[in-house]
């Protein structure tokens, strides 16, 4: 009767060692087989050619090219055009399938803005249950720009994208990674940038009409970012 106790010990033992391995073994293979679908990362986020503003009315909008755009991972990017009460707004969609969030330096190497030492200086600001934007004056023109993220809020910087990128471990991604079906990160941005003319407005003024455009904007975005 004692003899059968250490040997039911060592037959446990060796079982459960044998399903450790077998259980490592399955997640190596997981993890290093390359997926047969595309992975979610790579999905191109569709830009539509209208997108409807409360109180705006849509004049156009048309497909843009970046020249000289050294990013492989830009998808073609979009610019809308709306007017209410005679003020234009025009919005410009850059489409990262692989970005660092980081809008300031992104915005520089597309477009000639804060470039030039006669704009106002470039405010980071912060709107609840939306998130992180930065708004400038340049060129006669207002400007708003932020980056849209499939969880969390929009940022503006590297570290508030980084942030929200742990919400990505939270979320299906680490069991698609598994599956070798995803990157463990959602690395998509939607750069969004908004700009309308001063005129006879102040900065101010400008700002909170293209906030509240761009609150609409990022309410549209984010819930179908999230379904990519």
């Amino acid at each position: 009767m004692q003899d059968r106790i250490p040997q039911n010990s060592a037959r446990i033992g060796l079982l459960a060692l044998t399903f450790l391995a077998i259980t490592l073994t399955f997640g190596r293979t997981l993890i290093l087989t390359k997926p047969t679908a595309p992975s979610i990362n790579n999905r191109a986020i569709e830009l539509p050619n209208t997108i409807a503003l409360s109180g705006w009315q849509t004049i156009d909008s048309q497909r843009i090219t970046i020249p000289n755009l050294k990013d492989q991972d830009a998808i073609p990017n979009r610019r809308y055009r709306y007017l209410k009460d005679g003020t234009p707004i025009e919005v410009t969609v850059y489409n990262f399938a692989s970005s660092n969030g980081d809008v300031k330096p992104t915005l520089q190497s597309l477009t000639d803005y804060l470039k030039s030492k006669a704009q106002l200086e470039l405010d980071i600001r912060h709107k609840s249950q939306v998130g992180y934007y930065g708004v400038f004056v340049e060129q006669q023109q207002a400007h708003l720009s932020s980056c849209i993220n499939g969880r969390g809020e929009s940022t503006f910087t590297h570290l508030q994208f980084q942030r929200n990128r742990n919400l990505d471990v939270f979320s299906e991604r680490p069991f698609l990674w598994l599956a070798g079906l995803s990157e463990l990160r959602d690395t998509r941005c939607l750069l969004v940038h908004f700009q309308t003319p001063i005129q006879n407005k102040s900065p101010e003024q400008a700002y909170q009409l293209l906030e509240q455009a761009w609150t609409e904007w990022y309410q549209w975005w984010q819930p179908r970012l999230q379904s990519f």
